[in-house]
């Protein structure tokens, strides 16, 4: 499908092509399930390498505005409008350097979940919780990164605050936190004790928020931020 695009300067690299398929959907020229051109069609029509394209659909694919079906090619996700209307993702998705600053957000917004979730927390959220630590745990001692139980993990506090609002914002920013984590992990899981550190963080909010303490449920998230502050600082 031709698109009418103008070739990007060299050295704005993978950033622009970002900014440029997003804003191919707010302009309506891109829509949930539409494929894309290959990966060589939009490197010639951007004027970029192919590697900057592969970097740009990854970090897409990270916040699900593009779905890769292998040998079938790349799709606009179903949740591409919503993300792309969002002034925040499109700010987070297109700077560089903005993981400490998205970590700096998730520390301002899941510590108060964190206090919510533990005045308000129902039973049966806290028994998911309790499996999501349980999945993680396990995939970390098998030598996995535990990525999609973390944000599963994540997602539930969320849902414990049973504040609608709380719930969508987080939701809604559901796949930069997850290319958050990615990066958190390809920097910091060299060190020999970063799975044990992120299973002690999550336990001590679990055993929080099980135990309805929203003070130390704050304070429980709050230190789990921070180590992750200083762990990509390094």
């Amino acid at each position: 499908m031709p698109l009418d695009v103008e070739p990007i300067r060299k050295n704005r690299i993978y950033a622009e092509v970002i900014d440029r398929i997003k804003r191919l959907i707010v302009d309506g020229q891109l829509k949930p399930g539409d494929k894309l051109p290959s990966e060589r069609e939009l490197a010639s029509a951007l004027g970029v390498s192919r590697s900057t394209v592969r970097e740009a659909v990854s970090v897409l694919a990270s916040s699900g505005l593009v779905e890769v079906k292998p040998g079938l090619g790349m799709f606009i996700g179903s949740s591409g409008q919503d993300h792309a209307i969002s002034p925040l993702s499109l700010m987070l998705l297109v700077e560089r350097d903005s993981s400490l600053e998205l970590l700096e957000l998730r520390k301002i917004l899941e510590a108060e979940a964190a206090a919510m979730a533990a005045e308000r927390a129902p039973s049966e959220v806290i028994e998911m919780l309790e499996h999501a630590y349980a999945e993680m745990e396990a995939d970390l001692n098998s030598g996995g990164s535990g990525e999609d139980a973390d944000v599963k993990f994540h997602e539930l506090v969320a849902k414990a605050t049973m504040n609608m609002v709380m719930t969508k914002v987080m939701n809604s920013l559901n796949g930069l936190f997850r290319y958050s984590i990615n990066q958190y992990r390809k920097k910091t899981f060299m060190h020999s004790n970063r799975p044990h550190q992120l299973l002690a963080d999550h336990r001590a909010i679990l055993d929080a928020i099980r135990s309805h303490d929203p003070e130390k449920a704050r304070e429980a998230m709050r230190s789990h931020f921070k180590s992750l502050e200083k762990s990509l600082q390094l």
